[in-house]
């Protein structure tokens, strides 16, 4: 054919794409198209490369391209299953082998794989996070569908009719406004569970989840059977199924599937199995990252244990958006398939949270949605990364460097020495927006007052989430801002006269001190009164009599009492 045969044929099957629902002739059709291309040119992605969205013409590539799209997306029903099963039984794509990746068929179809998951996901107390107002909680079943098979998932009946969805495959975003197109973009197929028996399958493959709809609290932990799949590395932390150390170095890590799970109740992942082969210990690994949570979840003033992981990552070919971003799950990791990672990828996914960069817990920041100062939407956030870090054993100005990447010499006290040189300070005007953002100078204020306070009063006084922390009543957005004058009334109430400028830098009210973007000097400052002063070297103590804590201990754990202090509305 043609090429303007070839773009009229296509402008058909785009026109005529909702028959790939139901039509055993465009669904068969559909089939043949994609077997023959593959055999006859190659798969996808591994014998030709599609230009950037941009560039593209409607050839038998992006033909082939877009037919593929539309079977997953329409023809790989419960109902097609059920009624062509003969058809679509042993179809796979081609270019399953270089993504998802490829993945043998059980030895045994009729073995039958039992995995036990936590069927609630409780209204815990705490506004919502990014996106967890909106999607379901995924479960990992340890299990993985093979491309080409049809596997049988059995629920109990506690499951069925009540929002449930069976779902094949881990990668759920969708990669339709990206410029580079490296796979699909949308590679996973949902089942809800209307029965206790339902067939699932995949072209492509991949990991076998239960998701689990909002706030449903009477169900609790379930077992689930799952035949005609293989097992997939899976390390779970949860209070009911631990993995033993034992039986992830002689079993888990071995599984042939390309993709591996971890969770335990507050940290998810998945990552490539080329990662993780050779991980010898996953315990430590996720008991770093629980214990990253665990301060994320004090300084936040949330409960630790909540209705879902506060941490979900995920690699994938691309970033989910055009620059990092958060989510549920996040996708600010990518994988070459063409790399020998030898087991162990050098990523802080599989290495700790100790060594994750500042976007880690920068985009986790937009994540939590807590109010911030006009002006202060991305520079607020890499806050978080302090405490983490010093959880870790890095002193206040180590983990405050790590929070921007920064060179040795930043220091707090370096970053109050850079904002005094600037002209805005030296004209007597408040720090621009455009000086907070992405700067170390933006988050120095709260960073200075946990190092002369200690971290339990940024919760005590609601400076990091002012108003209802439930927030049910209010639309809470990843740029929330409030009034500087709501803002710094709250926060002082609580310090008073203790934020201020002194020694040679103009002393000024403690609301305007507190709403400029600023790097202390070292107080020297005995009580409230701006002009009593002690020897240098004293260290003085908090309004309330408690010491303030030395600048290189570690944080203090926030304390239940400061979290109870907030009643769900």
């Amino acid at each position: 054919m043609t090429g303007s045969q070839i773009a009229a044929h296509k402008a058909t099957i785009v026109s005529n794409r909702f028959s790939f629902r139901s039509s055993i002739n465009s669904i068969a059709a559909a089939l043949d198209l994609v077997h023959t291309y593959d055999e006859v040119i190659g798969p996808l992605w591994v014998a030709t490369q599609l230009p950037s969205r941009g560039q593209f013409v409607d050839d038998i590539h992006y033909t082939v391209f877009t037919v593929m799209q539309q079977l997953v997306d329409y023809s790989f029903s419960a109902t097609n299953l059920a009624n062509h099963y003969d058809l679509l039984n042993h179809f796979a794509f081609g270019s399953s082998v270089k993504f998802p990746g490829a993945c043998p068929p059980p030895s045994d179809p009729n073995e039958i794989h039992t995995a036990v998951i936590d069927a609630n996901y409780l209204d815990t107390y705490g506004r919502p996070m990014f996106f967890n107002n909106t999607t379901a909680s995924p479960r990992p079943t340890g299990t993985y569908l093979s491309p080409g098979s049809i596997a049988t998932v059995t629920v109990p009946a506690s499951l069925v009719g009540r929002g449930y969805n069976i779902r094949v495959g881990a990668h759920e975003s969708d990669f339709s406004e990206k410029t580079a197109v490296r796979r699909l973009n949308r590679c996973t197929v949902r089942y809800p569970i209307n029965s206790i028996t339902t067939m699932v399958a995949n072209p492509l493959g991949g990991g076998i989840y239960i998701e689990v709809p909002r706030y449903i609290s009477d169900v609790g932990v379930v077992s689930v059977q799952i035949q005609n799949a293989v097992r997939s590395p899976y390390f779970s932390a949860k209070s009911f199924h631990q993995t033993t150390l034992s039986e992830w170095q002689n079993t888990e890590r071995h599984h042939v599937a390309p993709w591996a799970d971890f969770q335990s109740e507050k940290v998810m992942m998945q990552v490539p199995t080329s990662w993780i082969y050779a991980l010898e210990d996953p315990v430590t690994l996720m008991a770093d990252w629980d214990k990253a949570a665990d301060i994320l979840n004090d300084l936040m003033g949330f409960p630790r244990d909540r209705g879902r992981e506060t941490i979900y990552n995920q690699v994938d070919l691309m970033l989910r958006a055009v620059a990092f971003t958060p989510g549920y799950p996040a996708v600010n990791n990518t994988y070459n398939q063409n790399t020998n990672y030898g087991g162990y990828a050098n990523s802080y996914l599989v290495r700790g949270p100790q060594y994750a960069p500042d976007y880690e817990f920068h985009e986790l920041g937009h994540a939590y949605k807590f109010p911030k100062f006009p002006g202060e939407v991305e520079s607020d956030v890499n806050l978080l990364h302090v405490p983490v870090f010093m959880g870790f054993g890095d002193t206040i100005d180590e983990a405050f460097r790590a929070s921007r990447s920064g060179r040795d010499f930043v220091t707090l006290e370096t970053t109050a020495v850079a904002w005094m040189m600037c002209d805005n300070f030296l004209n007597g005007n408040i720090m621009e927006n455009f000086e907070k953002q992405y700067a170390f100078k933006g988050h120095a204020k709260f960073v200075e007052i946990a190092r002369l306070f200690g971290w339990d009063r940024l919760v005590d006084r609601r400076i990091m989430a002012i108003g209802d922390p439930h927030g049910r009543q209010r639309i809470w957005s990843i740029r929330n801002q409030i009034s500087t004058a709501t803002g710094c009334s709250t926060a002082t109430n609580g310090f008073g006269d203790w934020i201020r400028q002194v020694g040679h830098l103009q002393v000024r009210s403690s609301s305007d001190l507190l709403c400029e973007t600023v790097a202390f000097p070292t107080p020297v400052a005995t009580s409230h009164s701006p002009d009593k002063t002690i020897a240098s070297g004293s260290r003085p103590t908090c309004p309330d009599g408690m010491r303030i804590p030395e600048p290189s201990k570690s944080p203090a754990r926030l304390t239940a009492t400061a979290c109870s202090q907030w009643k769900r509305s």
